[in-house]
């Protein structure tokens, strides 16, 4: 009987990619970097070894561990959700995610444009920048609360700059 070509093709990926990720692990690179990169996308190898220098170079910065844990906090929230909404700037209340946004909007053609040249390490020096805003947003800002569309777009907002993020990582496999 002969198997799909889907079902060949995923055991041939995941060949190279148990093999590739000990490739790595024997250079010395960090489990949690090869995971983060191999979790957002495993399908050029090259790409992935930009990814996870990329993020070599950018665990040694000051502010990204910040950015880490915003992140992660903005996937813990989104775990479970099956889609949101688009973003609507007139539903912002609070001050800090509207900064966010704004941030996020005046930040995102710059990493798109690194993204697609695959400059791993520009992207996430850009993306460093929203430090500040996504700090102040957690720190300021509830996200689940009882207004329903309120909620919804601040959903939105963490899913797309999670989206965003996940483009060359999975920071939430960061330790």
């Amino acid at each position: 009987m002969e198997r799909p070509f889907a079902d060949v093709k995923k055991e041939v990926l995941d060949f190279f990619r148990v093999r590739f990720q000990y490739f790595l692990l024997d250079k010395g690179y960090a489990f949690d970097v090869i995971e983060a990169a191999f979790s957002a996308s495993f399908d050029q190898l090259l790409d992935v070894q930009g990814r996870v220098d990329a993020l070599v170079e950018a665990k040694k910065l000051k502010d990204f561990e910040s950015v880490v844990i915003g992140s992660k906090r903005a996937i813990n929230i989104l775990k479970g959700l099956t889609s949101v909404g688009r973003v609507e700037s007139s539903l912002f209340q609070e001050g800090a995610e509207k900064a966010l946004y704004e941030s996020f909007v005046g930040l995102k053609d710059k990493v798109e444009s690194h993204l697609h040249c695959r400059d791993y390490r520009a992207a996430l020096l850009v993306l460093i920048q929203l430090k500040k805003p996504i700090d102040d947003f957690f720190d300021k800002v509830m996200v689940m609360v009882e207004d329903e569309k309120v909620r919804d777009n601040r959903l939105a907002l963490l899913s797309q700059i999670s989206q965003l993020f996940l483009r060359i990582a999975d920071f939430s496999k960061l330790s």
